[in-house]
């Protein structure tokens, strides 16, 4: 859902003018949604639970018309899906994953856990060909390298005194992954934490580790390269830069971010802890004056999602309703259609840097890479060679987001790169 938007930061415009409503009902299979995603094609494709109808849905309409695509899975309880690359997707059932190579149309069991059950509520793939899949208690993660052949436990949650449950995962544009939790129970003054893994997810350390009450539910990174939390009362926010967190109050139990590369942050708000619906920022997050709820039957957001056309998608948590806005969010000035945004042409680190960052190619091809800064301006352009590293030294540059904009024949890649020369290097 969001390395889409992400990849094509310096290719898509903003439309800033609403309608009077700006959300409007699609059509919708009419089973209970738990997860959505759209693949680079822009076919939708929807994790859904019914005792008669539930499972995969896909539309191959942009939410015109919807077909069940069940084969291979056996109950209809689907958690998480994920698009890979190429054909590639992943599902979740409780203790189960599958995989599919054809979009959808058949399903085969890669990994199961039995008996302690467990509920794999979100699955993320990003670079260097991983992929995650945030569990709970004994099983909190699972990592997978070899297109989910075997599977790795890489992070135990499990305690005595509560049970703590993976909400959200985020490949970071600093290299780093980062992951977040809430307690479905707890007998302890222990609260949930953001992790960090700051190698390619094999071990974790908490990053954000609170005394106070707290439960998080969502990670992004705005467009100056921060890191976001969404918690059940507001926001966390991270500077790389100045190394610090700062809070940003909100009435609301924060479900799901839309980061548009114009400034604007939509939040998708649960009413359980008061607000509920959505909330646009349009000065990069630092306040979220604007409520967008009209046109929605029950004041409540759950994710978010972008069509083919740019227009956001939204459901509301445990709904079976699905929106469309009304307006084009985002229009792409050239698209690729058959770009693999999850295909990374190289990855980078360490990212936030101090004085160099290394860039390291993962294909067997020539990329051209430029470096630009926040206005825009190239500063440096070099040919990458392939499977080569490339030593980038930022002694003369100052303190700030960059952006590495990788292109190869087919391909195109967008890394932020955070520049840091005040504190040691992760």
């Amino acid at each position: 859902m969001k390395d889409f938007i992400f990849s094509l930061a310096f290719s898509l415009l903003s439309i800033n003018s609403f309608c009077q409503d700006f959300w409007e009902p699609i059509n919708n299979p009419g089973v209970h949604i738990y997860d959505m995603t759209v693949d680079p094609q822009g076919r939708i494709y929807l994790a859904t639970w019914d005792e008669n109808l539930g499972g995969i849905y896909r539309s191959d309409d942009n939410g015109e018309t919807w077909q069940h695509k069940n084969n291979g899975i056996p109950y209809l309880y689907t958690r998480a899906i994920a698009f890979y690359r190429d054909s590639t997707l992943f599902t979740s059932l409780f203790s189960k994953l599958y995989r599919t190579s054809d979009l959808g149309e058949n399903w085969q069991l890669v990994y199961e856990h039995f008996p302690e059950a467990t509920s794999f509520d979100v699955i993320r793939c990003g670079f260097d060909s991983i992929i995650l899949v945030g569990g709970e208690n004994s099983r909190g993660m699972l990592r997978s390298v070899d297109n989910g052949e075997t599977w790795e436990n890489v992070l135990n949650l499990y305690n005595d005194d509560y049970q703590e449950h993976i909400t959200d995962i985020a490949f970071g544009p600093n290299g780093i992954i980062y992951a977040c939790s809430r307690f479905t129970n707890s007998w302890s003054d222990e609260q949930p934490k953001v992790y960090s893994s700051i190698d390619y997810g094999k071990t974790w350390i908490p990053f954000l580790n609170l005394t106070t009450p707290s439960a998080y539910y969502s990670l992004d990174f705005d467009n100056n390269g921060r890191l976001l939390v969404g918690s059940w009362n507001g926001i966390y926010r991270f500077d790389f830069v100045l190394n610090s967190w700062e809070y940003i109050a909100i009435n609301s139990s924060v479900m799901d971010f839309q980061v548009v590369p114009d400034n604007r942050i939509f939040l998708a708000c649960d009413q359980s802890a008061g607000f509920g619906g959505v909330l646009l920022s349009e000065d990069g997050g630092d306040t979220y004056p604007i409520v967008l709820n009209n046109g929605l039957i029950y004041n409540s957001a759950g994710q978010f999602a972008v069509d083919a056309i740019g227009k956001l998608l939204m459901y509301p948590p445990g709904s079976s309703i699905i929106y469309k806005s009304q307006d084009t969010i985002i229009t792409a000035s050239h698209i690729i259609n058959d770009l693999e945004f999850r295909n990374k042409l190289l990855v980078c680190y360490p990212n936030p840097f101090k004085n160099h960052i290394i860039f390291k190619s993962t294909i067997n091809q020539s990329s051209k890479v430029e470096i630009l800064d926040q206005s825009g301006s190239c500063i440096l352009t070099f040919e990458m060679e392939p499977l080569q590293e490339y030593l980038f030294e930022a002694a003369n540059l100052s303190p700030g987001l960059y952006i590495a904009k990788i292109e190869s024949e087919k391909q195109l890649q967008i890394i932020k790169l955070v520049l840091n020369k005040y504190h040691n290097q992760y």
